[in-house]
């Protein structure tokens, strides 16, 4: 079949998007990999003033923040107060015990071997963004002498919490450590072949590009 002076511009065209995409599903593991590495952020660990435990990610964080205390790394672990569950409001309000985000952390920290001494509650405001724990952590730093943190979350999480952090306690003159907790499962180099990995990394990634946008433009 022979293509008309009017058709082959299209015919190569098709052939060029045939190429992309072939291309694309050749190198889709290098570029997928890729991905993964600009989630993940790790810092060479030094001693510092605390170690601060994001919310969520329990109990992997809660482990990885109690075996940096017991190394030595920081002498006090600082949480922030999660959002409590509206099951678990309906709960208490029947008279069940149920605790909160916030307390099992607790207690989780204090059976890993960290004292309640060693705890700092920023119970002052419900922190529902990375934004807002870094805000809590910034203003309980203005009152106390500390020049280096590290921040304690899902290694998916990572590089956007030193991102966050990093912007918002940029004139508190703080060293911001990230350390990616290492019970909770993510592998870089292979995240999209396991659901909830891959759940977690499109969400993640779309995070990271607004909070990008909205440091570029703020």
């Amino acid at each position: 079949m022979t293509i008309t002076a009017r058709a082959r511009p299209f015919a190569i065209w098709f052939l060029a998007v045939l190429l992309v995409l072939a291309v694309a599903f050749v190198a889709r593991g290098a570029v997928l990999a890729s991905i993964g590495d600009v989630l993940v952020h790790a810092d060479p660990l030094v001693k510092a003033d605390a170690i601060v435990v994001l919310a969520g990610g329990t109990p992997q964080r809660e482990l990885e923040a109690a075996d940096l205390y017991a190394a030595g790394y920081a002498p006090r672990v600082v949480l922030t107060v999660e959002r409590d569950s509206p099951a678990g409001k309906l709960l208490r309000k029947r008279g069940i015990s149920f605790e909160t985000p916030t307390d099992l952390k607790r207690r989780i920290l204090r059976s890993l071997g960290v004292p309640d001494t060693a705890i700092t509650l920023l119970d002052g405001t419900r922190a529902t963004s990375t934004r807002m724990e870094a805000e809590l952590v910034r203003d309980w730093i203005s009152a106390n002498p500390v020049r280096r943190i590290i921040v304690v979350t899902s290694p998916y999480h990572t590089a956007r919490a030193l991102l966050t952090f990093s912007r918002t306690l940029r004139h508190e003159r703080v060293e911001v450590i990230a350390r990616p907790a290492s019970y909770e499962p993510f592998q870089p180099e292979r995240w999209w072949t396991d659901r909830e990995q891959l759940k977690k990394g499109i969400v993640e990634i779309q995070k990271l590009v607004f909070y990008y946008v909205v440091y570029w433009w703020g």
